[in-house]
């Protein structure tokens, strides 16, 4: 049977989708949806082998098969309602991150996709297969690093998307709270919290100190709109392994700041210390530091091969697909996962907000 892969949204995203698909097993047919008739006229110039439709109730309006999927490549406010629709329409849906813009709505998302008897991923999972990311997770679960005491997870962009770039691009929407659900964390928010889980397995998680600052920029914006949303956000979280062990993790990501970048991933154990690029993107390599045994400091360096092209882009329909055919998939992130995972943003926010932590049992 051939299977259908359904495009709601006809840009950037879909585009790097799309170049995937082709990877998937079988006969699959195309189709794309998107009120734009220039940006249906643009990916189907780069893929003609894709099936346009101007709305996703036509795309969704023939009978589902057993394994079609929708991809919903809609900005973030439209995840939500475009995510029901096609949910009800008895496709499985693999959702783009941020996966909603708050509980309530990725609640609702879950819980129909149960109540259908399909099932709901999220793309926030993408960089789960880089290689240096499951040597990091093996690392952890074998205890070569010693009781975890302390992780540093700081990712200072001093221009990025949402701040002075994606203004020029003209995504104007990524300014605004009520389309976008938040600033820098629910950019990039989604892959933090995955990359956490995936190390850590943690059973609660306590939030404490957050801020959420939007920094002047000075950039010209259309009239009438007034940013509402952040571009430095902080936050020291509290992990509790299954062992009972805690740490700290001290948290910082920003898409605009005046003071220096600065880019650091790195697990503090009693034995040894661990860093590596977790987002498969620069240098392919790991550092592991411990002591000799006249107490000096010794460093491993562990090298990677580069991931394919768009690998990060394409993983998650990858592991979506087979997680729907009934095959062993660790990499999807579906269900109450993707809720465990929203939650611990959303609990960012909401210390934020409030100044008091914020207590998670997962």
């Amino acid at each position: 049977m051939t299977q259908r892969i359904e495009l709601i949204g006809a840009g950037i995203i879909a585009d790097c989708h799309a170049g995937g698909v082709h990877r998937l097993p079988g006969e699959v047919e195309l189709h794309v949806a998107d009120p734009n008739p220039e940006a249906l006229k643009t990916f189907c110039e780069k893929y003609p082998e894709a099936i346009p439709h101007s709305s996703s109730e036509e795309m969704c309006a023939t009978p589902a098969g057993p394994q079609d999927i929708v991809i919903n490549c809609t900005p973030p406010w439209l995840h939500h309602p475009e995510t029901l629709n096609a949910l009800r329409r008895g496709r499985h849906v693999l959702c783009e991150k941020p996966f909603a813009l708050n509980m309530e709505q990725a609640e609702e998302m879950v819980a129909l996709a149960e109540e259908q008897g399909v099932q709901i991923g999220c793309c926030s999972k993408r960089h789960a297969t880089w290689e240096l990311h499951q040597k990091a997770c093996q690392m952890v679960a074998d205890g070569v690093l010693g009781r975890i005491y302390r992780v540093d997870w700081i990712h200072r962009d001093s221009r990025m998307r949402r701040g002075i770039d994606g203004r020029s691009r003209g995504i104007w929407w990524s300014l605004e709270k009520a389309k976008a659900g938040g600033g820098r964390l629910m950019d990039f928010g989604p892959y933090d919290v995955s990359i956490w889980v995936d190390l850590f397995q943690p059973t609660s998680v306590t939030v404490s100190n957050a801020l959420a600052e939007e920094v002047h920029i000075g950039a010209d914006l259309p009239q009438g709109l007034v940013p509402d949303v952040e571009t430095h956000l902080s936050a020291t979280l509290t992990f509790t392994q299954p062992d009972g062990n805690t740490f700290h993790l001290e948290y910082e990501r920003t898409s605009a700041t005046h003071g220096p970048e600065y880019h650091h991933d790195g697990v503090y154990g009693l034995d040894a210390y661990m860093t590596w690029n977790s987002y498969g993107h620069g240098t392919p390599e790991m550092k592991i530091r411990s002591s000799g045994p006249l107490g000096e400091i010794r460093e491993e360096v562990i090298t990677a091969d580069p991931p394919y092209e768009a690998w990060h882009c394409q993983e998650p329909l990858l592991n979506f697909a087979a997680h729907i055919a009934g095959e062993a998939s660790p990499h999807a992130l579906t269900g109450k996962d993707i809720l465990r995972n929203h939650a611990i943003m959303m609990a960012i926010y909401d210390c934020a907000d409030s100044k008091s932590p914020v207590t998670l049992a997962l």
